[in-house]
């Protein structure tokens, strides 16, 4: 019985860390003269760990955010809406300032069927303490979808 739960107890944590993002470690992006950068991160958290959440910034694909993950989209000034939908929708609207760099965290909360996805603004001090150590999981310039 003991070696049952163990092999379980393995499972969970091979399936945990298999859904972690993989890409580079954070580094700022450079972005050009007057737009603005946002990022949006997740924390590794067990809960929801096999869930991915398609991250969205005015209806286009930017990445799919992993546990431990991030993505940003470089955007001109003005109203930007930052989506992610699972079972259910949670968004971020931004009035996005040139130069300006904008935060957004990601939570999973329980859902009926699958975790949903909750995104709230952060101040930049929290931003930048929490993203540091993340790996990208957005897009590449050659995905498509």
């Amino acid at each position: 019985m003991k070696q049952i739960h163990i092999a379980i107890l393995l499972l969970i944590a091979c399936t945990v860390i298999g859904c972690q993002a993989k890409g580079r470690s954070f580094t700022e992006v450079r972005h050009g003269s007057g737009e603005a950068v946002i990022y949006v991160y997740r924390h590794g958290e067990f809960q929801g760990s096999a869930v991915t959440f398609k991250i969205k910034v005015d209806d286009e694909l930017v990445g799919k955010l992993k546990p431990n993950g991030y993505v940003y989209a470089t955007v001109p000034p003005g109203r930007h809406l930052v989506s992610c939908k699972t079972e259910a929708e949670s968004t971020v609207e931004i009035n996005a300032r040139p130069n300006g760099t904008y935060y957004i965290e990601s939570e999973t909360v329980m859902g009926f069927w699958m975790g949903r996805p909750k995104l709230f603004m952060v101040d930049p001090e929290i931003g930048r303490a929490n993203i540091g150590g993340k790996k990208y999981s957005g897009k590449e310039p050659a995905d498509g979808e």
